[in-house]
């Protein structure tokens, strides 16, 4: 009962994934992961499995699918060091599109090829950011209101680090973006009153933090949820060991 997707996000830059149903959804959630891809027609691997299964009982219809640079589109050697997407991160920035931007573009772009196969789209529309994919899912949200709900799962909780980074994608920095917009919690801020789930969060070491220091990293986010008068949308939890 699963749907392939194919289409062209810009010209020459393709987008593979699948979604659960075939059928108009009611509610769809868009689960993004660079680091257990969605190779085409073959099922995901990894927590973004697990995760897809969760919220495909609870009535949701999942879309999984390849960002650029990623998966079967990733180029050959990107990884250098600790930095897994270092080549491809690298010319995106020597043309002045940094990957975020350009990975942000690609789940937009998602949004309008579902609501060009369906006719529209549901009112509720989710973005779940793995890992790296975090601030992804969070930008994304920021500037599109179609997202009702953004989510992330363990991912970077702060570009400011006193550590070398590791298990973080060069993607996600962009030149001057804790001058020109904030850190991740201004960005999360950006979302509201819109829902916004924190589950876990790392430091740019990848060291996972423990809850009241994840509350503490969104401290200006849960302040402007509170003026807005919707402090319910804002969840920010660290999930019990399995």
């Amino acid at each position: 009962k699963t749907q392939s997707l194919y289409f062209e996000s810009e010209p020459g830059v393709p987008v593979i994934g699948e979604r659960s149903s075939n059928s108009k959804p009611n509610r769809v959630a868009l689960l993004l992961d660079l680091d257990h891809h969605v190779a085409y027609q073959k099922p995901a691997e990894g927590p973004s499995l697990s995760l897809a299964k969760k919220w495909e009982s609870e009535g949701w219809t999942v879309v999984r699918f390849e960002l650029r640079a990623s998966g079967k589109h990733a180029p050959k050697g990107d990884k250098i060091g600790h930095a897994p997407d270092h080549n491809s991160a690298e010319w995106s920035l020597w043309i002045g599109r940094p990957l975020l931007g350009q990975w942000v573009w690609d789940v937009r772009r998602m949004l309008d090829a579902l609501a060009e196969t369906d006719g529209s789209l549901p009112s509720e529309v989710a973005v779940i950011g793995i890992g790296s994919t975090g601030p992804v899912a969070l930008c994304a949200a920021a500037l599109d209101e179609r997202i009702s709900h953004a989510m992330t799962f363990d991912s970077l909780a702060s570009y400011v680090t006193d550590e070398p980074y590791r298990g973080q994608r060069l993607g996600v920095m962009v030149p001057g973006i804790l001058r020109e917009v904030g850190d991740i919690d201004q960005i999360a801020a950006l979302v509201a009153p819109r829902r916004v789930t924190i589950e876990g969060g790392v430091t740019g070491g990848g060291k996972p933090l423990e809850t009241e220091s994840l509350r503490e990293r969104f401290a200006f986010a849960r302040k402007v949820y509170s003026l807005h008068q919707a402090d319910s949308a804002l969840r920010i939890e660290v999930p019990a060991a399995p």
